[in-house]
């Protein structure tokens, strides 16, 4: 067997995705898993360094700003502005003092400034055009805000006449504790951004190279693990090509291509055993074969004695039936008369039938009418039971909201009897007072007086309650008792319905039946006439019944020979 034909079985229609071999697959899911593993990594890493990068901007300007106190150390502690627009730090004056920034820029890098109040009088920090920016204004914004409002330090970015810094602001404050002047150090945003920028291209390059190194090592070691498979791939397709005595490779291995080897294995084996059945049973067909072939002479022998013997049969039976047709003659005409009178009762009984069919479609008519009126009746009474039960549920809830208020009506009850007593106490406690508790007396008289009123307020509100409880009591009764009555009537109107169903379906199988009974009728009318037709036409055949035995007696005897030849043929 070819390995084509081998395959036939499995082959089907087949994507892209199943054209791509194991160690592909397995070599793109890991390497994706690798990106992005590697790429994570790298992002906190950059994201790392870029807060790292501007927090050591901070510390260095920490340094620088130490760097420009020191040079201006030698000068004195003591700030003063003078009315003639001057900063001077001791005696010596500070504007155009540029030589003192250009030292901190010398020694780390970072520009600096030293303000008197808003106003740069001294710096390194250039315009557009390239000049030092002397006599330019601090721009509003957090660091103005923070020096000359708030009288604090500032750290952060800042733009400085068209460029970005991490810029470090310090005020100092002359001997009346004013602010004086203002002392800036800061680092251009750009520098730390190209810092970062090639710290990042760096980054990205070594990750990369690490990606395609890990991924070469690990084609290779998928390369070598996945070998086993392929060889026993090919040795499935030997097999299937019917190959069944190539070796198994790999059968003692303990990890799951040894599971797969020893499955093949059992695989080989119980297709050589499928074989050897095979062989088997093509010689046993062929046994088969030659027993068929000689059982078959022996029924053709069969044949050719049962054949004669059924011809003899025939013959006889030949004889009786010409015997039979000219007894079916005379049947023939006594049925053409009985077929005659059949009909004319036939007729008879079909009128009657349509007229009892008439008479029962208008009976069935009206009882289903009357069935409708009784199901909205039940429909209606239905509806009245559940509204009943909707009342005594909503009389109920009432009953209980009045429990609620008769329980509320004995609080306010209590409350005004306690106010009473109080207004008693007050009373004599007035009295007490003398003329100093007239006007205490006056209040606790009006509020005795509005207790008073509360109580009987209560006590009528108490009587009111009762008088509807007892109603709500009754009319829940009353509710009860027309659920029960409406009970009863729908009882009633079921039991009308069934009895009126029952009838109905009476009725209608005495339709059925009646319209049954025309139809038979006049089918057996037609019938009767066709028997009439059939009698006259059994006659003329019976006639002819004579003639075809003699020529099935010729017939017959032909047949016999013909069998007997074909079966000899059969078994030749």
């Amino acid at each position: 067997m070819s390995e084509a034909a081998a395959d036939a079985p499995f082959r089907r229609r087949v994507g892209w995705s199943d054209r791509i071999g194991i160690v592909p697959r397995l070599l793109a899911c890991s390497l994706l898993a690798m990106l992005l593993a590697i790429a994570s990594v790298q992002v906190w890493t950059l994201h790392a360094i870029k807060a790292d990068g501007f927090e050591r901007s901070q510390q260095s300007l920490s340094s620088s700003m130490a760097m420009l106190k020191h040079e201006l150390a030698p000068f004195g502690q003591n700030w003063t502005a003078t009315q003639d627009g001057r900063l001077l730090l001791g005696e010596t004056p500070l504007n155009g003092r540029n030589d003192l920034v250009d030292a901190v820029k010398t020694v780390t890098g970072a520009v600096a400034t030293i303000f008197m109040g808003d106003t740069r009088i001294a710096t390194n920090v250039t315009n557009p055009d390239g000049s030092r920016g002397v006599g330019t204004k601090l721009a509003a914004g957090p660091a103005r805000d923070a020096l000359l409002l708030e009288r604090r330090s500032f750290a952060g970015q800042v733009a400085i006449l068209g460029s970005r810094y991490v810029a470090l602001y310090e005020p100092v404050l002359d001997g009346q504790g004013r602010i004086a002047g203002i002392l800036f150090v800061g680092v251009p945003v750009a520098a730390t951004e190209a810092f970062i920028a090639r710290i990042t291209q760096q980054t990205v390059l070594a990750g990369m190279t690490g990606a395609l190194l890990i991924g070469l090592g690990y084609f290779l070691v998928l390369r070598v693990t996945v070998r086993p498979i392929t060889r026993l791939a090919e040795v499935m397709r030997r097999i299937a090509g019917g190959a069944l005595d190539c070796a198994v490779p790999g059968t003692r291995r303990s990890d799951q291509i040894g599971d797969m080897a020893r499955a093949l294995l059992l695989l080989r084996d119980a297709s050589a055993r499928a074989r050897t059945l095979e062989d088997a049973a093509a010689a046993a067909r062929a046994d088969s074969d030659a027993s068929k072939q000689a059982a078959l002479t022996a029924m053709v022998e069969a044949i050719e004695a049962q054949t004669g013997r059924a011809a003899e049969a025939i013959r006889e039976r030949t004889e009786a039936m010409a015997a039979v047709a000219a007894a079916m003659t005379g049947s023939a005409s006594r049925t053409d008369d009985n077929a005659v009178s059949a009909a004319r009762a036939s007729d008879r009984v079909t009128a009657n039938a349509r007229e009892l069919a008439g008479a029962t479609e208008q009976l069935a008519v009206s009882i289903s009418a009357i069935n409708q009126e009784i199901r909205r009746s039940a429909s209606v009474v239905g509806r009245a039971v559940d509204a009943g039960a909707e009342t005594r549920g909503s009389i109920e809830a009432l009953n209980r909201d009045v429990e609620r208020i008769g329980s509320v009506a004995d609080m306010i009850g209590e409350i005004a009897a306690k106010t009473n007593l109080l207004a008693l106490n007050a009373t004599i406690e007035a009295a007490r007072a003398g003329d100093a508790g007239k006007g205490f007396a006056v209040v606790a008289s009006e509020v005795k007086a509005l207790a008073t009123q509360t109580a009987r307020s209560t006590q009528e509100i108490a009587h009111c309650i009762g008088q509807v409880r007892a109603a709500t009591d009754s009319s829940v009764a009353a509710v009860a008792r027309i659920e029960a009555t409406l009970g009863e009537v729908g009882a009633i109107t079921g039991s009308i319905e069934a009895a009126v169903g029952r009838q109905g379906a009476a009725t209608a199988d005495i339709a059925r039946c009646a319209g049954e009974t025309g139809t038979a009728a006049e089918e057996m009318t037609a019938r009767a006439a066709k028997v009439s037709d059939e009698a006259a036409e059994t006659g003329a055949r019976a006639g002819a019944v004579g003639k075809d035995v003699a020529e099935l007696r010729s017939a017959v005897e032909a047949l016999r020979q013909s069998v007997v030849r074909e079966a000899r043929a059969a078994a030749a």
